[in-house]
């Protein structure tokens, strides 16, 4: 069976859905398992799952690319009462979750969407009983109801939503073992001078220094360094390396 993770806004910090801090007050900082917006392995949800996949691989690469961002962010924190206050600090950045410095609060629904708006696929405001619906308005998605995507993980890519088939519970794929290494994931271009490093993180070694304007082949996958920045995977044409979203934007 693969080892799938998956990215959703779980509970407050008291494991309730509302009446706690805003922000997220056991985020460490980096991807985990512990926070209100967090990380874990693919389970089988008593409800079942519906799984939606976006028909653009890079519109599916972004939501993958937003949600584990969010689990990234300390500012990001569940609250059913406050579900809206992510969606309207993020909407000044376009959605990039990433840049969102004030303590702000979502539920599992409400950070799906944004992550789907930050793909550039617009969607009604939804909750989870409304969700599938809201989804297949958009046209933008495949819906998998089969065992193979919905009652196992090996199927499962990263950027897919899982959904309940009843009023419950909504999360993100953000890494399968199983995904296909030859997706076309599109390309990164640099916006300016920048280095190509070996991991995901300043403090990685230099590949080589390139300029502004240069355009590589986005490999689809991505990491957060521990400011809450995302990197890309590119190919140079002789090895892989990873480049800064501060001096870099993804081209389809």
């Amino acid at each position: 069976m693969s080892r799938v993770i998956i990215g959703s806004a779980r509970h407050d910090e008291r494991g309730q859905i509302s009446g706690g801090k805003a922000g997220d007050q056991k985020q460490t900082g980096k991807p985990d398992y512990s926070g209100e917006v967090s990380l874990q392995e693919w389970y089988k949800h008593d409800l079942g799952w519906y799984v939606y996949r976006a028909k653009d691989s890079g519109a599916a690469a972004k939501i993958a690319e937003c949600m584990l961002a969010a689990c990234n962010n300390p500012h990001i924190g569940y609250n059913q009462n406050r579900n809206q206050t992510l969606y309207q600090a993020s909407m000044k950045y376009n959605y990039d979750v990433s840049q969102v410095t004030e303590d702000c609060e979502t539920d599992c629904a409400r950070l799906t969407r944004v992550c789907v708006l930050y793909a550039g696929i617009d969607v009604q405001d939804f909750y989870t009983a409304t969700e599938p619906a809201a989804l297949d308005l958009t046209g933008a998605f495949t819906r998998y109801t089969d065992p193979d995507h919905c009652e196992v993980p090996d199927a499962l890519r990263p950027g897919d939503i899982l959904i309940t088939r009843t009023k419950g519970h909504s999360a993100i794929v953000v890494e399968a073992d199983g995904e296909d290494p030859q997706a076309p994931y599109g390309y990164i271009r640099t916006t300016g001078s920048v280095y190509i490093r070996s991991a995901p993180r300043t403090s990685a070694q230099k590949i080589t220094s390139v300029p502004k304007d240069r355009l590589y082949i986005y490999t689809g996958s991505f990491g957060v360094d521990p400011r809450g920045r995302v990197w890309y995977e590119i190919d140079t044409g002789t090895r892989y390396g990873w480049i800064s979203s501060a001096y870099a934007r993804r081209e389809e």
